[in-house]
């Protein structure tokens, strides 16, 4: 999955202030761990990579059924959450 280094790569030279002026620049640390990770889900489709403004990064996909989001904080913290497709909110 070559797709999940190159988000990675591209991730690494966001600068602080990427979004309109806010933002912080993800450690590298953080960009690592999620392409590891991003590698490791079992998925037919690619792990869709986006920074988050705190300088973390958030992984998602989806299955049949559900939806998956990982999100790594800056401090290195995970927050798994998975939802369920067919449940209205």
């Amino acid at each position: 999955m070559t797709g999940t280094w190159d988000r990675v790569q591209e991730l690494m030279r966001l600068e602080a202030g990427w979004l309109d002026g806010a933002g912080a620049k993800p450690d590298p640390r953080v960009l690592l761990r999620a392409g590891v990770l991003a590698e490791a889900i079992p998925t037919e489709q690619q792990v869709r990579i986006y920074p988050s403004e705190a300088g973390g990064v958030n992984l998602e996909w989806s299955d049949a059924n559900l939806l998956h989001s990982i999100t790594i904080g800056p401090d290195m913290r995970l927050d798994l959450m998975t939802v369920d497709k067919d449940v209205a909110p």
